[in-house]
């Protein structure tokens, strides 16, 4: 039995100071029971840091077989969900002042 983990890796190059980001596998240690994913590397570019790991999927395996594949990355819901509220307000904060001028 053995975790992998998924992840999406950023780079970034302390020469040319050029950003990358490229998908890895990390494979885990494989064990008879209880399999634990695999360590990354958790950086912070912003602060200097050269490389910094995103865990997207877990992937389960027993023996050869594919067992389960997780994913872990939680994702914000889109744009039009965070903007929604404050165009209703806008438009309500017109519709009054167009009221008022007639």
């Amino acid at each position: 039995k053995r975790i992998d983990l998924v992840v999406c890796r950023y780079t970034r190059n302390a020469e040319t100071e050029v950003e990358n980001c490229n998908w890895v596998v990390i494979a885990g240690t494989p064990v008879s029971s209880n399999p634990v994913a695999p360590t990354y590397t958790v950086g912070n570019l912003q602060k200097g840091d050269l490389v910094d790991d995103c865990p997207v999927f877990e992937v389960h395996y027993d023996g050869i077989n594919v067992t389960e594949v997780k994913k872990i990355l939680s994702v914000a819901p889109n744009l039009t969900e965070f903007v929604k509220p404050y165009h209703q307000r806008r438009i309500s904060s017109l519709i009054s002042q167009m009221k008022s001028l007639l």
